[in-house]
């Protein structure tokens, strides 16, 4: 006798695909990493050369006393009657002559400065291409990171100081670098990320004294995030140690060097050109401006911000509302054709106070600034700065509050 069974369709497996909009907040799988695109690197390299160029034209490389002083320092390891590391001194840090020691090595490097200008501008294009990725990691847009390179290479002040031997570039390398490789490790507790990152902020902490400030927010950063996220048994405490004795030994070196040379690992602090030396003598004068005061502090660090960012970047984000805008100000102003001049034949100006010999004062040109403020490079009247700070020909800027 037959026996008659059913025949029942085989279950259906509903495969749950998850939205772009949810992709695009989902974490990045391990191993995956956020590449620039050819054009971005062709870009930045562009936009470092061509600064690169005009510097090389108008003799600009070797305007800072400081830029001459950092390709000097390199030489004297190749260069000296004593050649050696021991040659790199103190107070400043020594990666950054480290890394300009292969390239002055060349004496028509060392005379034209373009040894600085080679170190600058590679971590000029770095820092660029890790902008990009930054971005693009953070918000899946493409867009959103040509965006973010382009605030980045765009700044007049970062384009003219990574034709220099200055120490700024050669930091912002590291530091882009370190916070592009721990943000990876936040996303994917990846260990050979976190090293990344440990081994940048090593690498900032001995190019300038910023860099401590990162290792120590670094560390914050590490500790909390690796108790928030990783639960596994020891696994905050190990990862917390494996960055600190990465992180943590620029400062061992650094400490270390000056016991062996100086005889004293704290030689950098009160050696004769160290901060304390230099302010020591300034306040004796009364150029100490901020010195005891909290407020002008802030004030001063506040217009940094806007010389350094730009005033339409702060707008753009929000940290700047329109309506402060006053009318007259901006390309149009009667500010935008005040004339460049070097530091080597206009000296600083005392805070509240024009040049002396200054061809127009503040009052006569239709503006409502009453202060004059010294920037690195030389003395600008307020409403000629570009979206890039101290570079030449400052244009676009206004004085929300009155400068210190």
């Amino acid at each position: 006798m037959a026996i008659l069974t059913e025949s029942r369709p085989p279950p259906v497996v509903e495969v749950l695909v998850p939205s772009a909009e949810r992709q695009a907040r989902m974490p990045p799988s391990r191993g995956a990493s956020t590449r620039p695109p050819l054009s971005a690197l062709l870009v930045a390299v562009a936009a470092s050369g061509v600064a690169i160029t005009w510097s090389a034209v108008t003799h600009s490389m070797l305007l800072y006393g400081d830029a001459r002083a950092h390709l000097d320092v390199a030489r004297h390891v190749t260069d000296a009657l004593t050649p050696g590391l021991a040659q790199l001194g103190s107070v400043w840090l020594p990666m950054p002559h480290i890394l300009l020691a292969p390239f002055v090595a060349i004496t028509p490097l060392w005379h034209n400065g373009a040894a600085g200008a080679i170190v600058s501008g590679l971590c000029f294009v770095y820092t660029a291409l890790r902008i990009f990725s930054l971005v693009e990691e953070l918000s899946s847009s493409r867009l959103g990171a040509w965006c973010g390179m382009a605030v980045f290479i765009l700044n007049l002040n970062i384009l003219y100081i990574q034709t220099t031997a200055l120490t700024e570039p050669v930091l912002l390398a590291f530091m882009v670098g370190a916070v592009f490789h721990l943000t990876r490790w936040m996303r994917t507790l990846e260990a050979r990320e976190l090293l990344w990152g440990a081994l940048f902020v090593f690498f900032g902490t001995l190019t300038r004294y910023e860099g401590w400030a990162l290792l120590m927010a670094a560390l914050v950063a590490v500790a909390v995030w690796a108790r928030l996220a990783d639960r596994r048994h020891k696994s905050p405490r190990a990862n917390l140690m494996l960055f600190a004795s990465v992180a943590c030994y620029g400062l061992v070196l650094w400490f270390l060097y000056n016991l062996i040379i100086f005889h004293d690992p704290l030689y950098f602090l009160h050696s004769d050109y160290s901060a304390q030396a230099i302010n020591g003598g300034q306040a004796k004068f009364g150029l100490l401006a901020t010195k005891g005061s909290v407020w002008n502090s802030m004030v001063t660090y506040g217009w940094t911000v806007v010389d350094v960012v730009g005033t339409p970047v702060l707008i753009v984000t929000g940290a700047w509302p329109p309506s402060a805008i006053p009318s007259g100000v901006g390309p149009c102003s009667p500010w935008a054709s005040w004339p460049h001049r070097s530091s080597s034949r206009w000296p600083r100006s005392t805070p509240g106070r024009p040049p002396s010999g200054s061809p127009r004062s503040p009052t006569t040109c239709g503006t409502t600034a009453t202060a004059w403020w010294p920037s690195r490079c030389a003395p600008w009247p307020p409403g000629c700065w570009p979206a890039g700070g101290d570079g030449p020909g400052r244009w676009w800027s206004w004085p929300p509050w009155p400068r210190p």
